[in-house]
Parts: structure tokens; sequence; C-alpha cells
């Protein structure tokens, strides 16, 4: 009886929106889609790294092709 409010205290109404339950199914596809997008933007990835090495790769071949620092001991030429 000591945390009670003094009787003459006017109750606090809150109205809330009604909520919709979600379904299953838009709970799946909310996941789904975001599984979707996160293996995008890895798949994305692994190919912007994979054409950045490979033009890396390409460049320093390149460069020692000019150079002439290709020796002919690291190439062996098939004359098929």
């Amino acid at each position: 009886m000591l945390f009670q409010p003094p009787p003459d205290a006017a109750p606090i109404i809150i109205n809330l929106p009604p909520i919709e339950p979600k379904s299953d199914l838009q709970g799946l596809a909310d996941v789904l889609f975001g599984a979707l997008g996160l293996t995008g933007v890895l798949v994305l990835g692994a190919v912007v790294l994979g054409i950045v090495v490979a033009g890396a790769i390409y460049f320093k071949h390149w460069l020692e092709e000019r150079r002439g620092e290709g020796g002919q001991s690291e190439r062996i030429r098939l004359d098929l």
C-alpha cells in the first residue's frame, strides 16, 4: 500500500495502432533477399579482386618482356 498512486489520479491510456502479423512467407522472403544481397556483394568483390590480380600479373609479365628480363631458361616452347 505504500507504492499505490492516490485514488484521485486519472489512469494514462495510450492507443496503439493495430499491428498486422507478418506471415512466414514474408519473413522467409526477407531472409532470402538478404542472403542473395550478401552473396551478390561477395561474388562481385571476388570478380573485381580477380580482375585486379590478373591485371597485375599481366602487367608484370608485359614489363618483364619489354625490359628483356624474361630469360629463355624460364620458358620452353613447344612446336606442335
